[in-house]
């Protein structure tokens, strides 16, 4: 019985502290500048909190009464950690977005689009985010992976990095904490919003467009997490062929793709995206990158896939990463 109050009173500690610090969290950001749209966004999340806790306080006490296992509990409270992490990818968005539809509203030329408008017949463009939310991987999760590329590879690194299909700034802000200059560029408008929005720098282009405006052998490094699957072989091949062509000598290009040789990947995660195109072997990405002119500096997978421990690294391991200097 000792043991159950222990254990009851641990998962009391656990809950509520989440609840306050979440809330709190949302408590200043209905604080940040007043603006509706973002008042309204924070008090959603509030209310799907507050219904999770006090889900959790009632089974709490079915705990305590030993009508509900303590197993189940702790299984629920993990669950409610899943879904604050949602909760707090979910604010930092509304923020990015709300502060750039204010000063979208400060100045009559913000040089972005909004939300998808619809075509010459009246539907909606196809929205990635929107598509995608569900199944991307925590910010602060993809941020720190990101940390490990500053970490291994650019120590001491004073130039530029573009960030070829930034997304939401993760890589970004990496490098913001960090203390190296990065840009992104990203074709869907409603993350350079969220980008722009929280102080990163970000533009609208896409990747090809963007790319042969800049001038050969300018570019210090470039970094692409997740971008080149989704390009058709031919595409991929001159994606290459033009970065080897705008980096400067010595500079360094990382790739990021899923993992292709895991039939895990292949059959749960690759095609989740509907726009993921032309898998390629890692060896043959390896191939095809070095057929660019680049010069391998590395190549490892990474990122353990849930539940695979016991699987080959072929197998369980969710990333192939690239790195090579021009």
């Amino acid at each position: 019985m000792d043991d159950l109050s222990a254990s009851v009173n641990g998962l009391r500690t656990v809950i509520e502290g989440t609840h306050q610090s979440i809330r709190s969290e949302l408590d200043a950001m209905r604080g940040e500048g007043g603006q509706r749209s973002l008042r309204v966004e924070v008090d959603n999340l509030r209310e799907q909190l507050e219904q999770g806790i006090l889900e959790l306080r009632a089974d709490v006490d079915l705990v305590a009464e030993s009508s509900l296992a303590v197993s189940d509990l702790e299984t629920k409270v993990s669950a409610l950690g899943v879904r604050v992490t949602r909760v707090s990818d979910q604010l930092r968005d509304a923020r990015g977005l709300a502060n750039w539809a204010f000063s979208k509203a400060l100045s009559s030329d913000a040089g972005l689009g909004g939300d998808p408008s619809p075509d010459h017949r009246g539907a909606r463009r196809f929205s990635y985010s929107a598509v995608m939310a569900p199944f991307q991987a925590p910010q602060e999760l993809v941020k720190e992976t990101f940390m490990t590329y500053l970490d291994r590879y650019f120590t001491g690194f004073t130039g530029t990095i573009l960030d070829l299909g930034c997304g939401k700034g993760a890589f970004l802000e990496a490098c913001q904490d960090r203390g190296l200059t990065a840009i992104g560029v990203d074709s869907d408008p409603v993350n350079i919003a969220i980008c722009t929005g929280l102080g990163l720098r970000a533009e609208l282009a896409d990747v090809f467009t963007y790319l042969n405006q800049v001038a050969d052998g300018s570019l210090d490094a470039v970094f692409m997490a997740h971008l080149i699957e989704h390009l058709n072989i031919e595409g991929k091949r001159e994606l290459m062929a033009v970065l080897h062509q705008k980096i400067r000598p010595d500079g360094i290009a990382v790739v990021e793709t899923p993992n292709t040789s895991s039939s895990r990947v292949m059959t749960t995660m690759y095609y989740l995206d509907p726009t993921h195109q032309s898998p390629l072997h890692p060896e043959a990405y390896k191939r095809v990158l070095e057929l660019s002119g680049f010069t391998t500096m590395d190549a490892f997978l990474s990122g353990e896939l849930e539940g695979a421990e016991m699987l080959p690294d072929s197998e369980r391991l969710m990333n192939f990463s690239w790195v090579g200097r021009r």
